[in-house]
């Protein structure tokens, strides 16, 4: 057989293993959270991102430029809702009313600075950066509210710092997102308290060990029909 056929043969082969390679990537299921959170989330748009002016926001954080989302259906409303019901088993807990005296963050605050609040985690505020993989990585007590979109996230895991701060907006109510995490919250046994800054925004705290959360929730505030909730957790290693 001459040198030619012998090339030939090995070129094809190779084309038929990368074939069989392609085809079994497409048919296994995808394992990488960033990509799951990416097909989960709603479509955004608006290029300009006009609606992203900070200005007059009650909380704001270092963003990574994620744009903003289509106004959801009520199909995919009822099932945020359903995910949210199955994550907490079904079950309800009447959450108590706010009391007053929740640490406010100052306008302009920083990812950092909301992760310096949080017990804990003032060593690991100035570590943390910027991805939206963080929001994938929040521990599995307290996840991105279901078919939430991230807006910004920022962790850090080294050494005794393992620590997240995540953005996102979800069109459920201020009143249903504080009832999520104050549930999921209790059965993670973080003993929540839910207090209110002079500003109105709901804050839910919580301690368990050496493990923290500050959750902080506000409406669109008539920039938009969204709720827009800041999430930083300290988790020790």
């Amino acid at each position: 057989m001459t040198f030619k056929c012998l090339a030939a043969i090995a070129i094809v082969g190779m084309l038929t293993a990368c074939g069989q390679s392609d085809s079994s990537d497409a048919n296994g299921p995808v394992a990488d959270p960033a990509v799951m959170q990416a097909l989960n989330d709603p479509i955004m748009v608006d290029p300009d991102l006009s609606s992203r002016n900070e200005g007059a926001a009650a909380i704001t954080i270092d963003s990574n430029n994620a744009l903003p989302v289509l106004p959801p259906t009520p199909e995919a409303i009822a099932a945020a809702r359903a995910d949210a019901a199955e994550i907490l088993g079904g079950v309800s807990m009447a959450v108590p009313k706010a009391s007053d005296g929740a640490t406010s963050l100052p306008d302009g605050a920083s990812a950092a600075d909301h992760l310096a609040i949080v017990p804990g985690g003032a060593m690991c505020a100035g570590r943390i950066t910027s991805g939206a993989i963080w929001a994938a990585r929040l521990p599995p007590e307290l996840p991105v509210y279901p078919r939430g979109a991230t807006m910004a996230a920022f962790g850090v895991d080294s050494g005794a710092c393992h620590a997240r701060v995540v953005r996102f907006v979800t069109p459920i109510p201020p009143a249903e997102v504080i009832a999520f995490y104050w549930t999921r919250a209790t059965q993670a046994r973080f003993k929540p308290e839910r207090r209110q800054t002079t500003d109105n925004i709901d804050v839910l705290t919580g301690r368990n060990g050496n493990a923290a959360f500050d959750l902080r929730v506000r409406d669109g505030q008539g920039r938009d029909a969204l709720t827009h909730v800041e999430l930083a957790t300290v988790f020790g290693g």
